[in-house]
């Protein structure tokens, strides 16, 4: 699945629980949430089969992956996410087969990886103005295909 690049998308994505037998593409998306207590971006519960893709993306909301499966990489190099109400990046229970990169970018509202499992390399330089990280239960180990 592929958001053009850059043309800017108002309003959030829902993507709550959906099968994706591929890559996920987000990389040079602008999503804005419509109100400030919501994600821009939600996907809880999402299952790629591949990576999830979303270098440069700016999601003013946040991203919500709770319980997200990824098959492949997690990668948000360049990446803005904010908001006020939640943590920006929201990876509670997270499986990523690979690496997870949040490189290079700025999180306003803290990061939540509370029982992440990252099968590869947890890559973390962030400018975090509110610095919230939360990654008590985090584990690196490798993860097995089902």
């Amino acid at each position: 699945m592929t958001l053009p690049p850059p043309t800017p998308t108002f309003g959030s994505i829902e993507l709550f629980g959906a099968q994706i037998g591929g890559q996920l593409w987000l990389t040079d998306s602008h999503v804005e949430s419509p109100n400030s207590d919501s994600y821009a971006i939600k996907a809880p519960s999402i299952h790629v089969t591949g990576g999830f893709y979303a270098r440069r993306l700016t999601a003013i909301g946040g991203v919500n992956l709770w319980g997200a499966d990824i098959g492949a990489s997690l990668d948000l190099h360049g990446s803005t996410l904010s908001t006020t109400d939640h943590p920006a990046l929201r990876t509670h229970a997270l499986a990523a087969r690979l690496d997870v990169n949040i490189t290079n970018c700025r999180i306003e509202g803290g990061i939540d990886l509370f029982g992440a499992r990252v099968g590869g390399q947890l890559w973390l330089e962030a400018e975090m103005p509110a610095a919230v990280l939360q990654m008590r239960s985090a584990q690196r180990r490798p993860l097995r295909h089902v």
